[in-house]
């Protein structure tokens, strides 16, 4: 700014010297006029008796004025074009001075900017660790899953005698492929802001570097394009520039102002390393993506096979439990029923229907207590039968039979013991008679329980219970 502030100087000088050269001309001019003055009033006294000499004089003075007064018109109308360019000078010196301030204005808002970006960038890279976490950890989650599917495989062959327990796992799992795919999901949302910004970043990166190269060549334009001046510049200087030509460069160099946007130098940079991140997510996430959809696969796959063999079970169950209710009942019939939930998707639970003889068909709940007792055992050896286990452990299954029902439960009990063994705690006479060994517990006098065991097989015929 300094040559539009010693051009502003020099203007003022310029018009103070010619202002007081118009002051001087008009006191010149107004003495003449008092001298012409008195001379005329004279000359009207002599009226016709003025001599040769004061015609001359008369004319003398005259002349005079005249020069006075155009010597005053030149020297206001100098001072009048000396103030323009003064005023022309002030504004050119105004307008640059607002020009270096708003460069400057824009540059501290581009220095905070880029602290700002930074500092976003530092975020970005902190995060980046916590993003490889969860990857990792979702990667041993799959792994640890697809070796949980593995050992499920293994336990599919007890299916049916854990239906519930395998409804239990088969949730878990559609749970915790719900919790992979959130997760996922919060990945993928992160990376697509981390895309915006990326492209955000770029764009401005762009803007700015155009703009900064704009206004670094408009501001050194600005600046050579206004006159240079020293501070001793006499007013013939000033007064030798052309009005036009300063019009059309302040016209050009407010245009050029208009036209200079906010600039950031460090966006190219900043957008090559937020590309690098973008990239390194991307691949994150197509890695992540793909074990979810092989964790998808492999529990569909378990899905379809846990229900094909659950199915399998239930019917032979189904079938069994038919068989062994006409054995303990002495006739009628039985059904195990899927009843399924209101969405249609997963079975809500079994439904038990019977038809006692002589009876129609019921519900488990209608049944009387000693119908849902052989209810009971038929379900469970029919699952025994379907799929045995080492032992079994029964406890007072019999105590609300009667004893033509005792008969019937022994000897299917009896039957099932071929292939299991059987802990049965009783009181029942019928069903001891079928055991192999009892054992039994007495209380001595001193107050001291005592076990006591018998093996049926060792004890004579004519001596046994």
């Amino acid at each position: 700014h300094l040559a539009s502030r010693d051009e502003y100087d020099d203007a003022e000088r310029a018009g103070r010297r010619a202002r007081e050269e118009t002051d001087a001309a008009e006191a010149a001019a107004a003495r003449h006029a008092e001298l012409l003055a008195g001379s005329e009033t004279e000359l009207a006294a002599l009226s016709g008796d003025a001599t040769p000499s004061v015609d001359a004089g008369v004319v003398h003075a005259g002349a005079g004025l005249r020069d006075l007064q155009a010597a005053a018109d030149g020297a206001r109308e100098r001072r009048d074009r000396l103030a323009q360019q003064r005023d022309e000078a002030r504004e050119a010196w105004t307008a640059t001075r607002g020009a270096a301030e708003e460069v400057e204005t824009r540059t501290a808002g581009l220095r905070r900017e880029r602290g700002l970006r930074e500092a976003r960038v530092t975020q970005f890279a902190a995060s980046l660790p916590a993003a490889r976490a969860t990857l990792e950890r979702l990667t041993d989650e799959r792994e640890a899953l697809a070796v949980e599917s593995a050992r499920a495989h293994q336990a599919d062959t007890q299916a049916a005698a854990h239906q519930s327990a395998a409804e239990v796992t088969r949730r878990a799992r559609r749970a915790e492929l719900l919790k992979l795919e959130s997760e996922a999901g919060g990945a993928g949302s992160s990376l697509g802001d981390l895309e915006r910004a990326a492209q955000a970043t770029a764009i401005e990166a762009s803007r700015r570097d155009d703009a900064l190269s704009a206004l670094a060549r408009e501001r050194e334009l600005a600046l050579e394009g206004l006159p240079e001046t020293s501070a001793a510049a006499p007013a013939d200087e000033i007064d030798a520039l052309d009005d036009e030509t300063l019009e059309v460069e302040l016209r050009r160099v407010r245009r050029t102002l208009s036209q200079i946007g906010s600039v950031n130098p460090f966006a190219v940079e900043e957008h090559r390393e937020v590309a690098s991140r973008l990239e390194k997510m991307t691949s994150q996430d197509d890695d992540l993506r793909s074990a979810i959809g092989s964790t998808e696969e492999l529990i569909a796959t378990l899905d379809s096979e846990i229900n094909q063999q659950f199915g399998a079970a239930f019917r032979a169950i189904g079938e069994k439990f038919d068989e062994y209710c006409q054995l303990l009942f002495a006739g009628g019939s039985a059904s195990l029923q899927m009843a399924e939930e209101a969405d249609g998707e997963a079975p809500g639970g079994i439904e038990i229907v019977v038809r006692p003889p002589g009876k129609r068909l019921q519900r488990l709940a209608m049944l009387s207590g000693g119908e849902r007792a052989l209810t009971g055992v038929a379900l469970l050896f029919a699952m025994l039968t379907v799929n045995p286990v080492p032992f079994c452990i029964l406890d007072e299954v019999d105590a609300a039979l009667d004893e033509a029902n005792i008969g019937r439960f022994a000897q299917a009990l009896r039957k099932l013991a071929e292939s299991i063994d059987f802990v049965v705690i009783t009181h029942n006479r019928a069903t001891i008679e079928v055991a192999d060994t009892i054992y039994g517990v007495t209380m001595t006098e001193a107050a001291v329980s005592r076990v006591l065991s018998l093996r049926l097989a060792d004890v004579p015929a004519e001596m046994s219970v």
